[in-house]
């Protein structure tokens, strides 16, 4: 593993050690030290050494300095280093980090050192760095309205969004970026609002708020709009709230909304800070989201290889059993979900098919559904009906043209490229069609329990209808 310590304030700004492994390095400002500081006069001559084992390990240990040595804000004697950390002596300030490709100096600290930094500054009134990885605990509004403002937490911003970008975990990261996000910003709370590429829906994909937020608390729905329109959102008049947009190329997939809803303002200077972590919200996304689309294509790929065994098959036992998979999900989301069948309805089809897009068809749908879910099986004719509808958003434009005008699986999958979407419903179409069917979509009112055109309608959200048609067996 490489490792570096890289010197980001200070008069050697720039200065760089390379850690060799199972090797001792001495830091100080006289001559034959590893890192010699020789512009910074509160550094001792033989200040601290770092010690690297065979294990990748880097142990920080100060040598009897006057000044004493810091790591994170915290005086200390001795002390393992985590990539990412800061370490302080005299008037010097570096950076630790594993991958010495994520540290920019140009981005970290822009101000040339003042001449009189080595003679005036005491280490006590020293802001010390946040530890944005820690719990979050509750502060005061003052505390939490500077601490934009300081150029120590904006360091610890940019440090912290490399550190998530190392968690595998999409959970994980989100979390990591919120949180750093209220540390540097005094926020109350973070949100991360998504929006279904394939349904159009909104929702909070992360949330979290410090000991004394009001969670329910409501969102201003204008800040939020803008965002997701594109624009970095500031307060207006009273606001307390601010968004940037999540931006992947030129789509937006949702955005990063803060506010203190128990009255505290955000300063000007966090509009930066929330745009660098939508940045990295928003390649997190498309990274995830890439990775979801090529499994549905490699899948599409081995649908068009299966073989295909139609035959006459009861379509009820295949909608309870997504039922009884779903149900579940959607009342946990506050979602009610209804099922509505016959006794029986066979049909001419493969069962794994008919199934597996029934399966992905509704775990889609639920994505965007606010208040009901319903899944009713009709026959008209020759032909059985699955209509899976949901309330929720209204579709995405041109969604519903691209369903309805077949282009096969290989125009599918383009068109979820560009819109960044999972290939949920590319999936869906290319395992109904497989097995003799077809998948339709529109939006408005529902057929009612007889088959005829009704306008039932799903609460105060418009309603969307996704039909799965397969042959009635003769």
């Amino acid at each position: 593993m490489s490792a570096e310590l890289v010197v980001v304030k200070g008069k050697d700004r720039g200065v760089t050690l390379t850690l060799r492994a199972d090797a001792v390095h001495t830091i100080g400002r006289s001559e034959g030290q590893d890192l010699r500081l020789k512009g910074d006069k509160k550094v001792s001559t033989s200040h601290a050494k770092i010690t690297v084992t065979g294990l990748d390990r880097f142990m920080l240990e100060d040598l009897g300095s006057t000044n004493g040595t810091f790591v994170n804000g915290e005086r200390v004697q001795a002390s393992p280093l985590r990539s990412g950390d800061r370490v302080k002596i005299g008037h010097t300030l570096m950076v630790f980090r594993t991958d010495a490709s994520q540290v920019n100096v140009q981005d970290l600290d822009s101000r040339a050192p003042r001449d009189d930094d080595d003679e005036d500054s005491d280490e006590a009134t020293q802001t010390p760095a946040p530890d944005y990885v820690a719990k979050l605990k509750s502060s005061s509004s003052a505390h939490r309205r500077s601490a934009v403002r300081s150029s120590p937490a904006l360091d610890a911003a940019v440090l912290g969004l490399g550190e998530a970008l190392e968690e595998k975990d999409l959970r994980a990261r989100l979390d990591r970026v919120l949180r750093v996000v209220l540390q540097a910003t005094g926020a109350a709370r973070a949100i991360v609002f998504v929006r279904d590429a394939d349904g159009g829906g909104l929702a909070a994909a992360a949330a979290i708020g410090r000991d004394d937020a009001k969670e329910n608390a409501p969102v201003e729905s204008e800040i939020l709009r803008q965002a997701v329109g594109g624009a970095l959102a500031a307060p207006g008049g009273d606001g307390k709230a601010a968004a940037a947009p999540l931006r992947a190329g030129a789509a937006v997939l949702g955005a990063l909304y803060v506010d203190d809803p128990a009255g505290r303002k955000p300063e000007p200077a966090e509009g930066k800070i929330l745009t660098l972590a939508a940045s990295v919200v928003g390649l997190t996304l498309k990274s995830e989201r890439l990775e979801r689309l090529a499994e549905s294509a490699i899948e599409v790929v081995s649908l068009a290889q299966a073989e295909v065994r139609r035959g006459a098959i009861d379509l009820v036992p295949i909608v309870e059993a997504a039922s009884r998979l779903y149900g579940p999900v959607a009342e946990a989301k506050g979602v009610k979900f209804e099922t509505r069948a016959p006794p029986s309805l066979r049909i001419l089809g493969d069962e794994t098919l008919v199934s597996r897009a029934l399966d992905r068809l509704v775990e889609s749908a639920l994505v965007s559904a606010k208040t009901l879910l319903r899944v009713a099986v009709e026959p008209e004719g020759n032909v059985a009906r699955v209509l899976v509808t949901r309330g929720g958003q209204p579709l995405p434009e041109g969604l519903s043209a691209e369903l309805v005008g077949p282009t096969g699986p290989a125009g599918d999958l383009r068109t979820s490229l560009a819109r960044l979407s999972d290939g949920g419903l590319a999936l869906v179409r290319a395992a109904i069609a497989r097995s003799g069917g077809r998948l339709l979509v529109e939006a408005g009112g529902i057929p009612d329990a007889l088959g005829r055109g009704g306008t039932e309608r799903m609460g105060p959200a418009p309603a969307v209808t996704y039909t799965l048609e397969l042959p009635v067996a003769p």
